[in-house]
C-alpha cells in the first residue's frame, strides 16, 4: 500500500526522478507501476533501469522511455516540439514558407514571418535575421543527421548534434529540435538555440526578417 501510494504521486507526470526512489527500497516496483500505464512490461522496466544514460526503450503502445542520467522521461514516439510547457507542435512532414505571412503548423501552433525595423531579439522563440541575406522559400523541419551551421557567437561551422550535446540536451530534446533552412541550404536558425552568423543582424542591416513561433 505504501508503494502504491508512492506510485500515485507520479501517475500524472511523464518524468520520474530515480534518486527520489532510493529511500523506498523497491524502486523497480514503483517504476513498473508508473510505466505499465504507457504499455511497458516488466522485462522492459528492468532493461531501462539498468541501461546506461541515454538508453531508450519503446512500448507497443507507442511510447518511448528515456533514461536521462538520474531520471526517466516518457514521451509519445511521434513527438512534438516543447519549450518550457508552451507547446509548439511540429508534424513530422516539412513545412515550406514561400513568403512573409502566418503559417499554421497544426491545430495548436503557428509560425509568423515578417519584415520589420532593425532590432535584435532576445526571445528564444523569435529569430531576427538580416532580410537581405535570407533567401526564400524557407523550410521548417526537424534536425537531421549531418546538419551544421555557423552559430552566432562562435567561430567556424559546427554540427548541430555537437551543439546540442554541448548544451546538455537529452535524446528526446535532440530528436524534436526544429531548424529553419533557406533555399540555399543555410540553416538560418536552430529554433530556440542559435541563429547563423552568416545571416545575423549587423551594422549594415537595413531590414530585419523576424521569424516567431507561438501557440494558437
Amino acid at each position: 500500500k505504501i508503494l502504491d501510494a508512492i506510485s500515485d504521486n507520479y501517475k500524472n507526470s511523464n518524468v520520474l526522478e530515480l534518486s527520489e526512489l532510493e529511500k523506498y527500497g523497491s524502486s523497480e516496483y514503483v517504476v513498473f507501476e508508473w510505466l505499465k500505464h504507457y504499455g511497458f512490461n516488466g522485462s522492459q522496466v528492468h532493461q531501462i533501469l539498468y541501461a546506461d544514460s541515454g538508453g531508450i526503450v519503446s512500448s507497443a503502445s507507442g511510447y518511448d522511455v528515456l533514461k536521462d542520467r538520474t531520471r526517466l522521461i516518457v514521451e509519445k514516439t511521434d513527438v512534438t516540439y516543447q519549450a518550457h510547457r508552451n507547446v509548439i507542435s511540429m508534424p513530422s512532414k516539412r513545412i515550406v514558407v514561400p513568403e512573409e505571412g502566418t503559417y499554421i503548423l497544426d491545430e495548436n501552433s503557428k509560425v509568423k514571418v515578417r519584415k520589420c525595423a532593425v532590432y535584435v531579439s532576445k526571445n528564444p522563440k523569435i529569430a531576427t535575421l538580416d532580410a537581405d541575406k535570407v533567401v526564400f522559400p524557407l523550410t521548417i523541419r526537424r534536425v537531421e543527421e549531418g546538419d551544421w551551421m555557423v552559430p552566432y557567437g562562435m567561430k567556424g561551422r559546427k554540427l548541430l548534434s555537437d551543439l546540442m550535446t554541448d548544451l546538455k540536451m537529452n535524446v528526446f530534446e535532440k530528436r524534436r529540435q526544429l531548424v529553419v533552412v533557406d533555399s540555399q541550404g543555410v540553416i538560418v536558425w536552430a529554433v530556440g538555440l542559435r541563429t547563423d552568423y552568416r545571416v545575423a543582424v549587423g551594422n549594415q542591416t537595413k531590414t530585419v526578417l523576424e521569424i516567431s513561433f507561438d501557440s494558437v
